[in-house]
């Protein structure tokens, strides 16, 4: 077996676990039935909001695996689940009026240093808060907002079920150089979610074997 047909295995692999994850996130941020709000307890949304950003992590690496020689014009066919629909849908989805649906985000956010040159405002709004609250800090029942949460989900389902259009996205976006100032979508360092020590749940193992396979697809051929 060729380093081409080993990664793209491992490539799968993940894609398949991170898959199963981002589905139980979608269904734990689903409003039950007959709810007339969007909010979700305080002790539920940051347990997906950590368990989101170590997601979302992962995938853009594999999305950058993904991307590895590949030329972003030709279309690749998009990945199959049971039971479930993409944003395109069926035929009859597509005759609908087009609705704005999430958009993957496909760079990892900057680190919110002071007088940092490549951060914007915009970007200093998007970035996700150092630290979460301590249970001190809230009621473990207090409702948030769950809004941006079910999108980012949805995004990141979408994602994985359509892997090669995103690496496609990707591959675009280094040949037009939209933001000239980023020369990678990745940023140095931890990535957002990284969890220091012992992984905890699933996806801190996943998102570590997504930075590993990222570190020996960069290196050599004769150095792996």
């Amino acid at each position: 077996m060729d380093d081409r047909a080993w990664l793209a295995g491992a490539i799968e692999l993940n894609c398949e676990a991170l898959l199963r994850i981002a589905m139980r996130l979608v269904v734990m941020l689903r409003p039950p039935v007959g709810s007339m709000t969007d909010s979700v307890p305080a002790s539920l949304y940051y347990r997906v909001l950590r368990l989101l950003r170590s997601a979302e992590s992962a995938v853009r690496r594999l999305i950058v695996l993904e991307a590895i020689g590949l030329d972003p014009e030709p279309e690749r066919p998009r990945k199959d689940v049971p039971g479930y629909t993409s944003r395109s849908g069926s035929k009859a989805g597509r005759d609908r009026k087009p609705v704005a649906q999430p958009a993957f985000q496909l760079f990892d956010p900057f680190k919110p240093l002071p007088d940092n040159p490549w951060m914007t405002d915009g970007d200093m709004e998007k970035e996700e808060p150092l630290a979460f609250p301590g249970l001190h800090d809230f009621r473990p029942d207090e409702p948030r907002d769950a809004t941006s949460l079910r999108r980012r989900a949805q995004a990141l389902l979408d994602a994985l079920v359509e892997l090669p259009a995103q690496a496609r996205r990707l591959a675009r976006w280094r040949l037009k150089r939209l933001r000239p100032r980023r020369l990678t979508s990745l940023r140095p360092g931890f990535p957002p979610g990284y969890r220091r020590g012992r992984p905890v749940d699933e996806v801190d193992e996943i998102l570590r074997e997504c930075m590993s396979l990222l570190a020996w697809a960069e290196m050599p051929p004769g150095r792996r």
